[in-house]
């Protein structure tokens, strides 16, 4: 089987390492190919082993003629607008959502755009149930629909986890510097903290538009107690050196950097957004606001009894989400029967 992913973006991200996992699952077995605009992405794709193509995947002409020249069983789109320009370009194909984006809970061109792309798909892919219970035109999702939670190789971590790294911090943000993730949010939360905790520390892995925001929130307020470290690689390395991972995204699809953390007995805490709302309640706590959040966070660096307990249940429900083998069976009965009706 000839099998293409189609993706907005030019660099590694949440999503982005999803639909390079399921590629990596399938290369031996089929012919697969990542397409992206050209970009740091690259290198990752190509590590893995997977080809990789440089497109204008904007353009939906541009994603017509690619269809034409490669003819593949299986056209994957990452997220609503790539859903939308392959619906464009008038090719079979399935839509993946990895977010419960706002705009999708009212009418919207948004909405409307993404109505328009699932009724042309051949089967919807959702992270969660909240994904379609928030949509305002969920019945467009028909039976195409298959609520599909991302999972997390727990071998991966763990082995990437053990490379050294030289510092520890009590709290840790990894994601995109975006209004999405509310990066500032989490700086705010910090410094509530300083005073309450003397020595607390944090650090900040990701990149994003909001990152040089970032980094000029820290040096206006004198926080040398947080270090914003950019894009790793291997961010695990930094969980393993981390007490607690902090989510302040105001919507999440899912949420794998939570697992990720849980894996090394990392307690999450998160705003309910979406899909991290369940994951979090399992390995963390819910926090319905900024004080509560911070609450939350003193009362679990400050008992060890408590955060002994909570890191445990981090680990044990990490087990819920690392059934990659029954993942990539449902993904490959997902692309056996598009095919088949292609």
């Amino acid at each position: 089987m000839k099998i293409l992913h189609i993706l907005g973006t030019d660099r590694l991200s949440g999503a982005e390492n999803v639909h390079l996992d399921i590629l990596k699952a399938l290369k031996d077995d089929n012919e697969v190919i990542y397409c992206s605009p050209d970009g740091p992405i690259r290198q990752h794709v190509e590590g893995a082993g997977v080809r990789f193509l440089a497109r204008d995947t904007e353009d939906p002409s541009v994603i017509g003629k690619l269809y034409e020249e490669e003819r593949p069983d299986v056209v994957h789109a990452c997220d609503p607008r790539m859903s939308f320009k392959c619906a464009r370009a008038g090719i079979p194909f399935i839509s993946h959502l990895h977010n419960n984006c706002p705009w999708m809970k009212k009418y919207s061109p948004n909405s409307f755009a993404l109505r328009y792309a699932v009724k042309r798909a051949s089967a919807v892919i959702a992270v969660s149930g909240s994904v379609p219970r928030d949509y305002v035109f969920r019945k467009a999702f028909g039976d195409k629909l298959c609520v599909l939670p991302n999972v997390v190789d727990r071998e991966k971590v763990l082995k990437m986890s053990a490379e050294p790294f030289d510092k520890e911090y009590d709290l840790l943000f990894v994601g995109r510097f975006t209004d999405q993730k509310r990066p500032l949010l989490f700086l705010d939360i910090v410094r509530s903290l300083t005073e309450r905790i003397p020595g607390i520390t944090a650090a900040m892995v990701g990149e994003g538009e909001l990152f040089d925001d970032a980094k000029k929130y820290v040096s206006d307020n004198g926080m040398k107690n947080v270090d914003i470290l950019g894009f790793d690689p291997n961010p695990y390395r930094i969980m393993a050196k981390s007490k607690l991972i902090v989510f302040t995204s105001y919507y999440e699809g899912f949420g794998l950097v939570a697992v990720e953390g849980m894996i090394l007995s990392k307690p999450v805490v998160a705003f309910p957004s979406g899909g991290i709302t369940e994951i979090a309640k399992k390995g963390g706590a819910v926090c319905e606001d900024e004080d509560s959040m911070a609450n939350a966070i003193y009362g679990l660096l400050t008992d060890s009894s408590r955060y002994d307990e909570c890191s445990k249940r981090a680990y044990d429900a990490s087990f819920d989400y690392t059934d990659t083998g029954t993942y990539i069976s449902k993904i490959k009965e997902i692309y056996s029967e598009v095919s088949k009706v292609k």
